[in-house]
Formats: structure tokens, sequence, C-alpha cells
């Protein structure tokens, strides 16, 4: 049996042909400049994958490489050009994150981009890692499957409460205290207490003051998480006390966010 031919692999200098893709990620400019100095020493290997309409699926920092360089990129075309074909294709070369899935829904609507415009403010003023304004927000973080239901659950209520706990982070922050926040589970924990019906600035105020801080470990589970803050929130109260039952019963279900 002879061999028969799987594709043809082109290649061109003509980069504007091109067209970069709303629904992938940004380009990461470092992982561009390991790119640059790897096809300079032993050139494009890999070929990048684009549509009969010449949208790049999977390769958009060789083709950025290759641009910088001024060398030809090498292309070949195929029929996978649905947005989870995209992010499965360029998965295999560069792991896709959260943030890859903020970035690649900015660019869907006004609200998309409302959303991915909030979120990134808010790590700009606290210096948090995404997930943890996620949490925060909704008490979890966020993934492709709930990306736009994070959208659609987007109202100025869950706004402006999720400014004021940055207000406080941002607080904690000043006291040596809010790298506790940088745990998921620990933010995760903050919300749920918050939805419980915990006052925010007694929880606050009881976190700045408490001893129990310096104990948290650098990744507890969330079980830890919550017994903490429940622990921290009701030192010294004999009053409006929260108990592990009133966070149980405040977790949203899904698609139900307040």
């Amino acid at each position: 049996m002879s061999d028969r031919t799987a594709g043809r692999i082109y290649e061109t200098l003509d980069f504007s042909k091109f067209v970069i893709r709303q629904d992938n990620r940004l380009v990461d400019d470092r992982h561009v400049d390991k790119l640059v100095k790897d096809i300079q020493e032993r050139g494009l290997s890999n070929p990048i994958v684009v549509t009969q309409q010449m949208e790049i699926t999977d390769g958009q920092h060789r083709y950025t490489a290759c641009k910088k360089l001024g060398v030809p990129v090498k292309y070949i075309f195929s029929n996978r050009k649905s947005t989870a074909d995209l992010k499965k294709d360029n998965a295999l070369t560069l792991k896709w994150t959260s943030k890859h899935s903020l970035d690649s829904i900015r660019n869907l609507s006004d609200k998309h981009l409302e959303f991915h415009s909030f979120i990134s403010k808010q790590i700009h003023i606290t210096g948090l890692p995404q997930n943890s304004i996620t949490h925060l927000m909704f008490g979890k973080p966020l993934k492709d499957k709930n990306a736009n239901l994070f959208v659609e659950n987007l109202t100025p209520e869950i706004m402006r409460r999720t400014e004021y706990y940055i207000s406080r982070v941002v607080y904690l922050k000043e006291l040596n205290v809010s790298k506790i926040f940088s745990s998921y589970p620990f933010c995760n924990a903050f919300y749920l207490l918050c939805q419980a019906g915990a006052d925010v600035d007694r929880l606050v105020n009881n976190l700045a003051a408490s001893e129990k801080i310096s104990t948290i470990q650098a990744r507890p589970t969330k079980p830890n998480a919550i017994s903490l803050l429940i622990e921290v929130y009701n030192h010294f109260k004999k009053k409006n006390r929260i108990t592990i039952d009133d966070v149980n019963n405040a977790k949203p279900k899904v698609g139900q966010y307040k």
C-alpha cells in the first residue's frame, strides 16, 4: 500500500493575510520572546493552524514570533474552527489558564468587556490573583464553563459589594494582613461568611486584630479556612454569631448568585 498525502504545509512572508481571533487569549510577550530565541536557533518546526478564512486557531505566539523576526511563517489548514476547538488546541502548547478564559471573552459583547474591565481593575488595585477576585465576587473560580454565567450575573449590586470587599482588603493590606486573600479557600470562606450574614467590618477588624492569622497555612483546605474565619468572627461575641450551618445554607446554587 502506498503512502498518501496527509496535508500540505505552506509558508509566507505576507503576515497581513492572517487574522488573530478575538475569542483567543491575549498574546503573552514573554512566551513570544522564548519562541523568538528558539526559532532563531532551530527555525519554525511546528506550523501554525488556520481556517480557510486565514484565522489562526493554533499558533498565534509562533506567528507573532515569526513576524517579529521577519522570517517566513509556516501554516496548515484545518476545519477545526469553533471556540472550544481553539481552546483545546492552544492548551496543548501552552496551558490554558483562568486568565486566558477571562481574556478570551472580552470581545463577545459590551457586557463581557465590562466584566473583563472590572476584574482587571480589582486585580490592579489589590495585586491579588484573578481567582481571588472571582471568589470574593461569586465564591468560585473563573472557568470556561462558568464565564458566561458570571457575566450574566454581573449586577451593579454585586459590583458595589465586591468593591467594598476590595476596600477592606486594601485596608488589611496596609496592616500586612491581606496576603491571606491570595488563598482561594480563604477568599471563598470570606465570601460565604458574608453571604451568611456576617458583618463585613466586624470580620475585617477581627482579622486585623487576631493572632490566628499567623497560624494560617499557605494552602488551607476550604473547611479549615471556613472554621478559622468563623472562630475569628465569633471571638468575644455572644450575640449574632455565625455557625457552620449558616455558612452551608448560604452556598449559592448553580446559576444563582446574589
